[in-house]
């Protein structure tokens, strides 16, 4: 098992950085909206900054997780799968799709309790929109991210490799859907039946707030249409789509200290509020 986990961290390392290096190539030839350049420098800075915060922080924190906790969990027999006699055609396709369907559950409660919003929120108030934004989380929105995925993990009795395979599809997942490519029409048609397409999932980051209340999966597509909360398009066509959040719009909202700090700012309610005055305001005009 320890050659296992020894190739499985090799193998996640490489596809993290193989990713990165071929999403900034396809961004740069074939982007699907131009971004400014001081804009640019100053949110990669602030999201790359956070990953690295995020992954010393989960690592001091859970120095088994994953595929090793995966693993230590299997060697116990703790575990609903490992009561079994399972085969890995069966147990790893099970893992895949629980933990995809825990991943959108803990978005849907993300958006929807208060204290869980302002952690959220911290990936949400990016101004623009790039693989980069799918490193921009709070250490302690992935802490307890982490915790809950590690809790189901232990609970299903999930087999290291459906682990080792979930965590290598959703950070796959993570840097297509928020990347900044574009995709011809009919071949995003066909993506979006199975994976979160980044047309689809930009919808997500709209500053409207029906908007950001949809399109909530994280690999799949699926749950949104099972539980109602697919939508197909932005409603006023993506031309108009404003990314981040009202209140949180300004350059020093993209610096690091403030990611750090942002999940205790709590002025929110006020932006939103002014916000939807002027949208009136201009409707009446």
């Amino acid at each position: 098992m320890s050659a296992f986990l020894e190739w499985a961290s090799r193998f996640y390392a490489f596809e993290y950085f193989g990713l990165v290096i071929v999403l900034v190539l396809l961004e740069w030839g074939r982007p699907r909206r131009e971004a400014g350049a001081s804009l640019l420098h100053a949110r990669w800075f602030g999201n790359v900054g956070i990953a690295v915060v995020d992954a010393v922080v989960l690592r001091w924190m859970f120095p088994l997780a994953g595929a090793a906790w995966a693993a230590w969990c299997q060697q116990r027999g703790w575990g609903l799968l490992n009561q079994f006699s399972v085969s890995l055609w069966l147990s790893v396709p099970v893992t895949l799709l629980v933990i995809d369907l825990n991943g959108y559950v803990l978005h849907y409660l993300g958006h929807r309790i208060p204290w869980l919003w302002r952690l959220h929120r911290t990936h949400h108030t990016d101004q623009a929109f790039d693989f980069t934004t799918g490193f921009r989380f709070h250490p302690i929105d992935s802490v307890l991210t982490t915790a809950v995925s590690m809790a189901v993990t232990f609970l299903l009795g999930a087999p290291p490799e459906g682990v080792l395979l979930s965590s290598a599809v959703t950070l796959a997942s993570a840097l297509f859907a928020h990347s900044n490519l574009q995709i011809p029409a009919a071949v995003d048609r066909v993506l979006r039946l199975v994976v979160v397409t980044p047309e689809l999932h930009e919808t997500h980051h709209s500053r409207v707030r029906v908007e950001s209340q949809s399109n909530l999966g994280v690999v799949v597509p699926w749950w949104d249409r099972l539980f109602g909360t697919y939508l197909d398009a932005p409603l006023n066509g993506p031309d108009r789509l404003e990314f981040g959040v009202h209140g949180f719009t300004e350059p020093r909202h993209l610096r690091l200290d403030w990611i750090l700090w942002s999940p205790f700012v709590k002025r929110q309610r006020r932006a939103e509020s002014s916000a939807k005055a002027q949208s009136e305001s201009k409707t009446a005009a």
